[in-house]
């Protein structure tokens, strides 16, 4: 058996519960000594409107008196709020009948405490016990439920936080799967196409073949190198686009020509490892794999304004009138971004003004310069 774990519930109580150190009583008379003070003020007033002259200074010992007895009261009311919350399901059949016992218990000694401190802190005669718990029944009733009050609500916000930071981690975990699932699927899909590419070889071009899957292998162990990072430099981004070209060039001997206007400080900005690979492939295989005699892919990297804006246009055939219909590259790119920068990216598939399709990205610029490897 492993070690016993307790619900949020149970430990957020067990936090609840605990009144360690001089901080809680310290911030406890201080909260009964102000509504002692309020309590001062309101009985000198209403013996003054009833016609008696007395000195101000004389209710405030009474006063204070009761609400430091209630400040010392307060830690058991915080643990029986505690151990019987209200609200909860049979909550009127178990927890209510101890509150009001508890109520009545301690209503009770306030006025045992009254009665015996009074020759002390009160001017006037004594009065038996009896008729002070009556007399004061439902002050001593509200200050119970005020606690009760307060206990309630400390520990339904701090219930709250603990769900939300509850809910952050798991859609932190999710965002993770999801990332995860996106690129076991998007590897899988590039592997297959360069091997039936290569089977294809075999029996034409032997050795053709072979400098393909030995590309394909430099690609798959830069792949391996960053299959745990979520993002990576742009050049090594940059280098895995000119590998797969690599592979296309074999197949398809001076059909692609690539070129790259890449500013000096794009390079070192961090994208996610394989998200330009699908892009290039879509322009090869559709903008410029039906054309003949071949075509340019062109790739634009710039900073500006803290973000950082990739293009890839393909001068093939371009798109048709409708809107593009994106496989399993591209859809899986445009969710790869929007799983890890939500609405801070953008993701567009257009015809371009002068012929063939554009594909742009743009993305918050993260130099790999200020950012420590952990942290990405």
């Amino acid at each position: 058996m492993g070690l016993t774990e307790h619900s949020p519930a149970e430990s957020l109580a067990t936090r609840f519960t605990e009144w360690r150190g001089w901080k809680p009583w310290v911030v406890s008379f201080a909260a009964w000594t102000v509504l002692g003070l309020f309590t001062w003020q309101q009985r000198y007033f209403a013996v003054v409107l009833r016609g008696h002259d007395i000195p101000w200074i004389e209710p405030l010992p009474t006063a204070l008196a009761s609400a430091w007895l209630w400040a010392l009261f307060t830690p058991a009311i915080l643990r029986i709020a505690a151990r019987y919350p209200l609200g909860e399901e049979g909550w009127v059949r178990t927890s209510l009948p101890v509150h009001l016992l508890a109520a009545a218990c301690l209503a009770a000694c306030d006025a045992v405490a009254d009665h015996l401190l009074g020759p002390w802190v009160e001017p006037y005669p004594a009065q038996p016990v009896r008729s002070r718990f009556l007399r004061e029944l439902f002050v001593n009733a509200f200050s119970y439920g005020a606690v009760v009050g307060v206990a309630h609500g400390l520990r339904f916000y701090t219930l709250y936080r603990e769900r939300q930071a509850e809910a952050e981690r798991l859609h932190a975990q999710l965002a993770e799967a999801n990332l995860e699932s996106l690129k076991a699927q998007l590897q899988p899909h590039f592997l297959f196409n360069t091997l039936n590419a290569a089977a294809e070889l075999v029996h034409q071009d032997a050795e053709a073949a072979e400098r393909m899957i030995a590309r394909l292998g430099t690609l798959l162990r830069r792949s391996v190198e960053t299959w745990r990072e979520h993002e990576v430099e742009l050049r090594t981004e940059l280098d895995a686009v000119a590998a797969y070209l690599d592979i296309v060039s074999v197949r398809f001997p001076e059909r692609v020509e690539l070129k790259m206007r890449v500013d000096p400080e794009a390079l070192d900005a961090l994208v996610p490892p394989f998200v330009l690979q699908p892009i290039v492939e879509n322009a090869v295989r559709h903008g410029i794999g039906p054309l003949r005699a071949g075509g340019l892919v062109e790739i634009a990297c710039t900073v500006e304004g803290g973000r950082l804006t990739v293009s890839v246009r393909d001068d093939g055939q371009g798109a048709p009138p409708e809107p593009l219909s994106e496989g399993v590259g591209l859809s899986n790119t445009r969710r790869r971004l929007q799983t890890m920068y939500g609405d801070n990216c953008e993701f567009k598939v257009s015809a371009h003004p002068e012929g063939g399709t554009q594909v742009t990205l743009s993305l918050p610029f993260r130099s790999a310069k200020a950012v420590s490897p952990i942290a990405r």
